[in-house]
């Protein structure tokens, strides 16, 4: 997650960036490798979402393994939690709210073909945590 977290630090030094100047950036740095069988490969609006888009090698669990995907809502709280609460998200999230929407992190293994959300936070979740700010 260094790529991702370095991104955020740099665009919140930026005045004020739009979603769209994230997006723009983001994909500008990508793809990046995050360790574990894990590249980061674009982030992109998909419906209420700002979707962040992973491929995983699955070398090390394969996505459609079906234990992976029964542990999976209890693996994926603890770490939406910490995204909600991670205050280096914040201008990101902050820009979600302004536009009316969610995040999702998507992993998809580059094998199975099979996608899982890894963190999904609905518009309204951002809205409560990141109350919308008003359009000038």
């Amino acid at each position: 997650m260094s790529l991702l977290l370095l991104f955020i630090a740099v665009m919140s030094s930026c005045s004020d960036p739009t979603l769209n100047d994230w997006i723009t950036e983001f994909n500008n740095r990508c793809p990046e490798d995050m360790g574990g069988g894990m590249t980061m490969k674009s982030m992109n609006v998909v419906d209420d979402y700002v979707q962040l888009e992973c491929i995983s090698d699955e070398s090390e669990l394969a996505l459609d393994n079906s234990l992976f995907q029964a542990m999976l809502p209890s693996l994926a709280e603890p770490i939406k939690e910490e995204f909600l609460n991670e205050s280096d998200m914040k201008a990101l999230f902050q820009c979600c709210s302004d536009e009316g929407k969610g995040f999702r992190m998507m992993l998809t293994g580059e094998k199975s073909g099979a996608s899982v959300a890894l963190i999904e936070l609905s518009p309204q979740e951002l809205n409560e945590k990141y109350p919308p700010r008003p359009k000038e």
